[in-house]
């Protein structure tokens, strides 16, 4: 997800003086992928404490660390 806010923050830059009509389309999906970036991050959690809970994975990180480490980017 965090590669598709980048691709369409990069799409906005090409065309801003270009075609306004197509900026406002492409503001309204990266502000959508922004609020998908939470829930996608609840999901990576919930499915590692599962697997560590089920004794798949055999870490002494928590879930938020787990993630943070794996998929965080800054």
């Amino acid at each position: 997800m965090q590669n598709h806010i980048e691709w369409i923050k990069t799409r906005l830059d090409v065309c801003k003086n270009e075609a306004p009509i197509l900026i406002n389309c492409l503001e309204l999906c990266l502000k959508n992928a922004e609020s998908k970036l939470k829930e996608e991050k609840n999901q990576f959690i919930y499915t590692y404490k599962s697997g560590f809970l089920a004794g798949i994975y055999d870490n002494k990180l928590s879930a938020e660390q787990y993630y943070n480490e794996t998929f965080k980017s800054e």
